[in-house]
């Protein structure tokens, strides 16, 4: 029956040779089993009992032959499966699927036979449907979404909001800059941002120790006119939050803010940190995540461009799956742009950091004396709008905030009453029971 010259695909497929036509308009049936192909037999095929369903994609030539491919088979979620493997795995195959009706309540196709004859199997092809290729999007049918309405949070920098509409659910931010410039500081603004929002948030702060980590945080968070000034033995002049702030503090982004533990072992692989994002994300619901520094993570290997590649890769993946932001700090390129309006080609390591990220900010110091500034936030790139531009800042050492106008802004715990001691003066008989 062959008429021309099929690819051999039998290491891969169970079918018989002399029983193929790769004219024929019906195209090849594959069917969700052996013996469904062996009722068909004419241009039938089957995978191998037990075979993976890549034994697809090494058969593709094969596949390829015929005018289409009619997945066959009773059962609907096999057949579903399998003519969803195939999309996958050749994707240059157009694919069709039968209707459940053709199979009359059937088991299996040679009880469809036995009980209505070889024409109920001729007839499987009809209203048979074509399913659309694998990765392959019409543009009329895309869904048109309101940009305005698209989950975002605000970045705690006005001017940056501004910008850029805020920080989007599902987009990967490159913060850059020179060591000590400032980077987790002001990355330090977004976890607060994203407090007062209602997001639960987790921190991978590769550097500092926990305490330390937090005592920068509870400065921003409290601002200078909750902190006290003590002078130490060697006469340095110290800045701490007042305890009861600090208190209500904690109160505030309990069981919100968790940090991974940068003591444990084997904590800085990639694979850790991943892990730990997901299980955050399904354990606790945290929303916003960031890694500071890339340059502490363990990545595999010699090649450090490439895992650098595929680590940010996995970032992106996972923002996309899980819906969360991912904020990724990494340090400028030795030898970059010193004065502003650099670019994102600026940040150290593989160009994908940045060609993979929706985001990339570089902070760097303003050094002159006679400017009202101390640091300026640049946007070197932002996929949705396409904006760039500059945010000049002023920076508080007190309480280690970066601001525009209103140092004294307010965080979120504020909100939060402190939880007030009532008392009951007692008289008589009760005032002498200390158990009352």
């Amino acid at each position: 029956m062959q008429t021309t010259s099929v690819p051999d695909a039998s290491q891969y497929l169970i079918y018989d040779p002399s029983f193929l036509c790769t004219d024929s308009p019906d195209g090849l049936w594959l069917c969700t089993d052996l013996e469904d192909a062996a009722a068909v037999r004419i241009n039938a095929a089957a995978l191998p009992l037990g075979a993976p369903a890549d034994n697809l994609a090494r058969a593709r030539t094969f596949l390829e032959a015929f005018r289409f491919v009619l997945v066959v088979g009773p059962d609907e979620a096999k057949r579903r499966a399998l003519a969803d493997s195939l999309r996958r795995f050749v994707p240059s195959v157009e694919v069709c699927i039968t209707a459940n009706s053709v199979y009359r309540g059937c088991t299996s196709l040679q009880e469809l036979r036995d009980k209505h004859g070889l024409a109920a199997l001729e007839a499987l092809w009809q209203d048979a449907d074509e399913l659309p290729p694998y990765g392959l999007l019409e543009i009329s049918g895309v869904e048109q979404v309101d940009t305005a309405a698209i989950p975002h949070i605000r970045s705690g920098i006005p001017a940056l909001d501004q910008l850029i509409g805020g920080l989007y659910d599902g987009e990967v931010t490159v913060w850059t800059g020179k060591r000590k410039e400032g980077k987790s500081t002001i990355v330090g603004l977004v976890i607060l941002a994203a407090i007062r929002a209602g997001r639960k948030v987790c921190v991978y702060s590769s550097e500092l120790p926990a305490w330390r980590y937090k005592q920068w945080l509870l400065s921003m968070a409290a601002g200078p006119e909750h902190m006290l000034e003590s002078v130490t033995d060697t006469g340095k002049s110290v800045w701490d939050v007042r305890p009861e702030i600090a208190r209500q503090i904690d109160l505030w982004w309990k069981d919100r803010l968790f940090l991974i533990d940068n003591t444990a072992e084997d904590i800085h692989r990639p694979e850790t940190l991943l892990d730990l994002m997901r299980y955050t994300k399904k354990r606790f619901g945290c929303s916003v995540f960031l890694l500071d520094n890339l340059m502490t993570v363990s990545l595999p290997g010699d090649d450090k461009y490439n895992a650098q590649s595929a680590f940010v890769g996995q970032l992106v993946d996972f923002a996309h799956a899980s819906g969360g932001q991912v904020h990724l700090v990494a340090h400028r390129r030795k030898g970059g742009t010193d004065k502003r309006r650099g670019d994102s080609d600026d940040v150290s390591g593989s160009a994908d950091i940045t060609n993979r990220a929706d985001n990339t900010f570089a902070v760097s110091r303003i050094t002159d004396e006679d400017s009202p500034f101390d640091a300026a936030l640049e946007v070197l790139a932002n996929r949705t709008f396409g904006a760039t531009g500059i945010i000049n800042l002023k920076f508080d050492p007190r309480s280690r905030r970066y601001y525009q106008g209103n140092v004294n802004w307010k965080c979120g715990w504020e909100d939060t009453a402190a939880p007030q001691q009532t008392f009951t003066e007692l008289t008589g008989k009760d005032a002498e029971n200390p158990f009352t």
